[in-house]
């Protein structure tokens, strides 16, 4: 019996469609003795399709997984430290800004049982006179005098498994509720202060904010604008490493071709830090890697060029000139002729001199600068940041950008192949 269900099977593969739905004929679910066939994604793509708050077709979902597991059985999967597909099938819920080495984020940094308040208050503490106390699995601040209700820093000493890191990105998550008529802030502290959000239902709903670390310990998350008679519910928080994509000043998206900037002020920011976040990309093993779907001149860059971050990184591919322009890890321009600024561009750094520009698999700068350290500002898209201010704006179209560790020509040319063979799938590639 086992024998003849794995022939079934077998003969079955040439009709199977590729998705992650149940395979089905005629619109009825393929089965032999009560067993479905059905197709599994690789885990690396598994882990993105699950992230997607709107799947893609099943369709889309095969040709993205098959382009995955050939990066993966490749070996250019794992060289690879973040990987935003700006070509997505929906920006619904902000499919488009994924990462797909890390989509639904970093583990929760709480040590485990902490964040639900199963009993106790954790190491959250009140305002002055104000009052917190466990309700029935919740977190209670009562109001008394104090208006910034009550708090817990991000720090290992509090309910943390360890301090945070300067200079990172996280999304900190809350569920929370307040009293009928009440109106209180909940807010995360960081480089910057930034509102979760306004809580006004009486009913239990997420919140979120990202924030930069300002500080390893003195970093909080705070109930604020408290008043007489207001009273807010945390029955859960938690907060992780983040590095999916923030899009700004609303960049327009087209589904499966990805983020098309206006030269002015739209751009992207990766949430991500080299300097700090960077496991394969490191100072002399380091690369950048962009798919342009348009043909613009301009003088703006994608990536990090700050003024008091000469360590920069980003890629021109078109400028005014009709130059390309790359920089990895110094401070020192390199050009050459590039007429046409369409198509998949891999700068990167292989060694402590040795630095070049690949577009589309070919060679076109090479460079002999030596390095001098890893950049410590996110990268931008459509932009790039100079200490944290976007400029520099371009008005290309991106389907795809991520960085990494130094790539070999094997690499350059998986790379390259292996999402021109996605995008030409999906009937959107430029690379003739």
């Amino acid at each position: 019996m086992i024998m003849k269900r794995l022939l079934f099977l077998l003969l079955l593969v040439s009709q199977i469609a590729y998705g992650q739905k149940v395979t089905t004929y005629g619109g009825k679910a393929l089965t032999y003795g009560g067993d479905v066939a059905t197709y599994a994604y690789c885990d690396e793509y598994q882990a993105v399709y699950d992230a997607y708050t709107v799947k893609p077709s099943d369709a889309v979902a095969a040709i993205d997984n098959t382009m995955v597991s050939g990066l993966v059985s490749d070996g250019a999967w794992a060289k690879l430290d973040v990987v935003w597909v700006y070509a997505s099938h929906t920006n619904g819920a902000g499919e488009a800004l994924l990462d797909w080495k890390q989509p639904t984020g970093g583990a929760s940094l709480l040590d485990a049982g902490k964040g639900t308040f199963d009993s106790g208050t954790e190491s959250w503490v009140a305002h002055l006179n104000n009052t917190i106390e466990n309700d029935i699995g919740a977190l209670k601040i009562t109001y008394v005098d104090g208006t910034d209700g009550g708090k817990t820093n991000f720090q290992n000493a509090g309910d943390l498994n360890s301090d945070l890191v300067i200079g990172k990105t996280y999304r900190v998550r809350a569920r929370a509720k307040v009293n009928t008529g009440a109106s209180v802030v909940l807010r995360a502290t960081g480089a910057a202060t930034v509102n979760l959000g306004t809580i006004t239902s009486t009913s239990y709903a997420w919140y979120e904010a990202i924030i930069v670390a300002s500080s390893t310990t003195g970093n909080y998350i705070q109930a604020s604008s408290m008043g007489a008679g207001e009273i807010i519910w945390i029955d859960e928080w938690y907060i992780q490493e983040w590095t999916n994509a923030t899009a700004y000043n609303a960049p327009t998206f087209t589904a499966l071709e990805g983020f098309l900037g206006n030269g002015t002020t739209q751009y992207t920011d990766g949430n991500w830090n080299p300097s700090v976040n960077g496991v394969n990309y490191v100072q002399n093993s380091a690369s950048q890697i962009i798919y342009i779907r348009t043909n613009i001149n301009s003088d703006g860059l994608h990536g990090i060029n700050g003024s008091a971050d000469i360590k920069n990184c980003f890629i021109g591919p078109r400028l005014s000139d009709n130059n390309a322009y790359i920089k990895t890890n110094d401070n020192t321009d390199s050009s050459n002729g590039n007429a046409d600024g369409s198509g998949m561009y891999i700068n990167t750094r292989t060694a402590a001199a040795v630095n070049k520009l690949y577009k589309n698999s070919s060679a076109i700068i090479n460079a002999t600068v030596t390095s001098i350290g890893v950049p410590t500002h996110n990268p931008y898209c459509l932009a790039y940041n100079n200490d944290d201010v976007a400029t520099g704006f371009r008005a290309d179209q991106v389907s795809l950008y991520a960085f990494g560790a130094g790539l070999t020509q094997t690499d350059v040319n998986n790379l390259t192949n292996r999402f021109e063979t996605r995008m030409d799938a999906l009937g959107k590639g430029v690379i003739p």
